[in-house]
């Protein structure tokens, strides 16, 4: 579940693998609704983000990524991004992300976190606010 947690805070960032094409989402102020497995709607979250954002795909794992975590698989196109990150370690995990963009303004997630035998899965749906990031989480 902590995992999971974190992965819908969406709040940080690794490079990812060099794509001739990425998804194709305003930059600027969104608002983020995830829907937990038990149906459970969370609280919105209002996030930034940047160009860089977009360009590293980060803000889609979570913070406490650390060096035994690698993205391990990465596709996009400009209305659909698929991540797929293993932790090995102590606190072995796999999480896989898929994004549907139907427009630059909106996007829906599924979240899949693995982690000691047991799969979580969520949803998590997003839409553009603002140009500017006034308010919102960096």
């Amino acid at each position: 579940m902590r995992v999971l947690t974190a992965a819908l805070i969406c709040a940080a960032f690794l490079p990812a693998a060099a794509s001739a094409e990425e998804i194709d989402l305003k930059t600027g102020g969104w608002e983020i609704v995830s829907v937990m497995p038990d149906g459970q709607v969370g609280p919105a979250q209002k996030e930034c983000l940047s160009a860089e954002d977009l360009h590293n795909m980060r803000m889609f794992l979570p913070p406490e990524s650390e060096a035994n975590c690698t993205l391990q698989g990465q596709s996009q196109t400009k209305t659909t991004l698929e991540l797929k990150e293993v932790c090995t370690g102590p606190r072995s995990s796999t999480l896989t992300i898929s994004i549907k963009a139907d427009n630059p303004k909106k996007f829906v997630a599924t979240l899949t976190a693995s982690a000691n035998g047991t799969t979580q899965k969520a949803q998590m749906s997003a839409r553009w606010l603002q140009d500017s990031c006034e308010g919102f989480s960096q």
